[in-house]
């Protein structure tokens, strides 16, 4: 039908979309400049961090919540590089370049 058709190219242009992605964070992930900039920034956080005074509460707890912050950031974007191989199997799928399992 062509609402079913419709829906299908509908999901097949987002998979697509996110499969574009994640190449992209792949890309970027799996350079040496990446995990240096990671290991740098957080150094750089960490050196501030240490040189808090007593008094220094809310500075401390910027950069403490900075530190985290960054982080999830990085592990967002890792993980995002990482699923690339799923929405490739789902939009073969889709597209009909493979059956659907049987289970």
């Amino acid at each position: 039908s062509p609402l079913k058709s419709a829906v299908q190219t509908s999901g097949i242009a987002a998979l697509s979309d996110k499969l574009n992605r994640a190449a992209d964070a792949r890309t970027m992930a799996t350079t040496p400049v990446w995990a240096e900039a990671w290991q740098g920034f957080e150094r750089e956080l960490l050196e501030r961090l240490l040189k808090c005074g007593p008094d220094d509460d809310l500075v401390r707890y910027r950069l403490q919540v900075g530190i985290e912050a960054a982080r999830h950031v990085r592990m967002a974007i890792e993980h995002a590089s990482k699923t690339g191989p799923g929405l490739e199997k789902e939009l073969d799928l889709l597209e009909g370049r493979k059956p659907v399992p049987i289970a």
